[in-house]
């Protein structure tokens, strides 16, 4: 069984997250889904650290990191995948997505719910990350 490590982000910008779709399938998520920035940690690579480099790599974002959000592991087939989700703030610069995702969008939390297509997953972590900023 292959064991992956991965980090993804829900990056907030004026009361709304960025909403990355995909342009391809992976072994956990559908091409054409939208979902959070995300992927794999490099061996021995310090997860604070990840998340800003995937951030970078497929969105161009700088972020500033608040806190890790929530922590989930799943089976597939022969893939067993741990992940860590942090709560970001958004900095600077302009979202430029890289050849694994063709659009993006900012939405506020209420409008998630309207998304077609969207990882189920991503509704349940913006509702613990709208708690967490109005702490």
């Amino acid at each position: 069984m292959e064991l992956q490590i991965s980090v993804s982000a829900i990056v907030v910008k004026s009361k709304k997250i960025l909403l990355i779709k995909r342009t391809k399938f992976d072994e956990f998520g559908k091409k054409g889904s939208w979902t959070l920035p995300c992927g794999r940690i490099k061996i021995y690579e310090d997860l604070n650290k990840a998340i800003i480099r995937e951030l970078k790599e497929e969105t161009n974002l700088n972020v500033k990191l608040v806190k890790p959000l929530k922590v989930w592991s799943k089976r597939k087939n022969d893939i067993w995948r741990v992940s860590i989700c942090y709560l970001c703030k958004y900095k600077n610069s302009k979202v430029k997505l890289s050849k694994e995702h063709d659009d993006f969008l900012w939405v506020s939390f209420k409008e998630i719910k309207k998304i077609k297509n969207i990882e189920k997953w991503i509704k349940e972590y913006a509702k613990i990350a709208i708690k967490e900023i109005k702490k």
